[in-house]
Formats: structure tokens, sequence, C-alpha cells
């Protein structure tokens, strides 16, 4: 397990989930510009490929925090979505923000499920890695156990 640490934000990682990258820049730009729109004061919020949960633990750390009501964390690897709330639970982010995790194919019948409950969702985040296009379902399962890590690819030389 690997630990990276920015502006007193812990993130643990293993081999079959996406280390953070660039995601911390991204929060940093995003998140002011997205504030400037939000029309209310209860944000129910959805991390859709969460991997580490990176997104939705800035985002509960920065100027929108305070907005915050509920964040469902979705991944295609159950994995991810355990370490995600794992993470949520290392950086003692409020109790009162709730936090759902679902292992979930994109937007399949799991989000819209949830989506129905919580009356929707107010803010979409997802910084998806490029990962290969998967046609069956015995396909989904193969890149469900492979380690993340592969999913990284050459698009130039791929065909």
């Amino acid at each position: 397990m690997k630990e990276y640490d920015f502006k007193n934000i812990k993130i643990r990682v293993d081999d079959n989930v996406w280390p953070p990258y660039s995601a911390f820049y991204l929060a940093e730009a995003c998140f002011p510009v997205v504030r400037e729109h939000i029309k209310t004061n209860e944000l129910t919020v959805i991390d859709i490929g969460t991997g580490s949960g990176i997104l939705a633990i800035l985002l509960a750390r920065t100027c929108l925090g305070n907005l915050i009501k509920h964040v469902c964390v979705t991944d295609l690897n159950s994995k991810a979505v355990e370490l995600a709330l794992s993470n949520w639970e290392l950086n003692c982010l409020p109790k009162r923000i709730i936090i759902t995790g679902i292992t979930a194919n994109g937007v399949d019948q799991n989000v819209v499920d949830i989506a129905h409950k919580l009356k929707g969702f107010d803010l979409l985040m997802a910084n998806l890695p490029q990962q290969p296009l998967v046609i069956s379902s015995d396909e989904l399962e193969k890149l469900r156990s492979t380690n993340a890590a592969a999913w990284n690819i050459d698009f130039l030389n791929d065909p």
C-alpha cells in the first residue's frame, strides 16, 4: 500500500487502484469555479470512477465542503470503492456528510436507483483513466480483476 500526502490530505492506494496523479490540481482549478454556480445549500454529489476517492475528499475539504449533504462514490472496481471509503475515514471528514459507496459500471442501474432515492445529484464528478472499451461481460470481469497500472494505454501505438 502506498500513501500520498498533499496539503494535509492522505490517500492510500494499492496495485488495484490508480494513484491520485493530477486530481489535486484538477480540483484546485475547478472547484472554485463550480462554487460560483452552485444554487443550493445541500449538495448531493456523485463521483463516478472514484478510484481512491480523491475528488470526493478534496471536494469535502474545499470551499464546497460546508454545502455537501451526501456523497456517492462509484467505481467498477469494488476494491476501489472500499479504498475510497477507507480514505474518507482516514481524512476524518465530517460525520454530517453522508458517504455511500457503490460498485457500478458507469451509470448503471445501481447508480440510477440511488439517484432516484436521493432525488438526483447536484454535482457529477469524474476523473476517469483512459481504459479499453469493454464489449462483453467476460471482458468486464477481466478488467475488474486487472491491475490498475495495466489500464495505461499508449494510444499512439495501440490499435
